[in-house]
């Protein structure tokens, strides 16, 4: 499937890779917790390899999703130098250093080039064989950060939890002068007709509507 995305001129694709459980303890590309056939990622990694400028010299770019432990990380590692060999980015053009306010490079100065974006899930006990508290050895670290694409931009993680929601029944009176006093929120049991919604809003703009017709 990557092969074929990469061939009909793709040039960003995601690999959601996990922790094996063979034998040879190897980091698989599955979709976690459904039911889908597992593949080694070194084999996919040999296939992006072979196809990834067979139809477009521009970069690809390759969005990890990684949820392995630190020790097969550093296999990810050693699979992604050695088969892409110098078409992987692990260092900033010396044009373009990575600093704040400094541009990133276009595609065409990345031609031929695979960028790694690399996104570490947090391990939970059956897929991380040390315990919760414990950090990757520095090995495993610095061998992943290789891999990682030198352009990749960090992405802040979205916060969903609404701790203080606005309280709209407590949002005030709009005092613009007289004549000019619009409720923001009319009370319930008297809300306002179409009629007098469409003239509040015309005397809060500052034009005095006609008078309803009888």
């Amino acid at each position: 499937m990557y092969r074929q995305c990469l061939l009909a001129g793709c040039r960003c694709v995601e690999l959601d890779c996990w922790t094996g459980r063979n034998s040879d303890e190897e980091p698989i590309v599955t979709h976690g917790y459904t039911v889908v056939t597992e593949i080694l990622l070194r084999e996919v990694i040999e296939a992006i390899a072979e196809s990834a400028f067979k139809t477009s010299d521009f970069p690809v770019i390759l969005s990890f999703e990684n949820h392995c432990s630190p020790k097969q990380q550093a296999k990810m590692a050693t699979y992604c130098r050695k088969l892409f060999g110098d078409m992987l980015m692990t260092e900033p053009l010396p044009s373009h250093p990575l600093r704040p306010g400094q541009p990133l490079p276009s595609p065409k100065q990345l031609l031929r080039k695979i960028i790694i974006k690399n996104k570490k899930k947090h391990h939970h006990a059956r897929h991380h064989p040390h315990t919760a508290g414990s950090k990757p050895s520095s090995a495993a670290a610095t061998a992943m950060a290789a891999a990682t694409a030198a352009a990749a931009v960090p992405v802040e993680e979205e916060d969903d939890d609404i701790s203080s929601p606005l309280d709209l029944a407590a949002v005030p009176q709009v005092d613009t002068g007289e004549d000019r006093m619009l409720k923001l929120l009319p009370d319930v049991d008297s809300s306002p007709s179409p009629a007098q919604r469409k003239r509040a809003t015309v005397v809060f703009s500052g034009v005095r509507p006609p008078p309803p017709s009888e």
